[in-house]
């Protein structure tokens, strides 16, 4: 039982780590749709299978690389 449970959270670190890098990969995605509106950079995207606190973390990374500007993400939920 112990085995099972061990393998468990190797398998929960590892899938974190795996939505760790493909969180990175869609930032830097996004960050190239990044535009100019009047002098404000400005993203907007529909983003797909974020949790509430998955998006907070996502754009936090935004607005880490754009700095000073505009983010409208928004996730279409059922």
């Amino acid at each position: 039982m112990d085995r099972l449970l061990q393998r468990q959270k190797e398998l929960e670190r590892e899938l974190l780590s795996l939505q760790g890098k493909l969180g990175h990969q869609e930032v830097l995605d996004l960050l190239s749709r990044v535009r100019e509106v009047n002098g404000v950079r400005v993203l907007s995207a529909k983003v797909d299978g974020k949790d509430p606190k998955q998006m907070r973390d996502f754009v936090d990374q935004l607005k880490t690389k754009i700095g000073s500007g505009i983010i409208l993400l928004g996730d279409r939920t059922e």
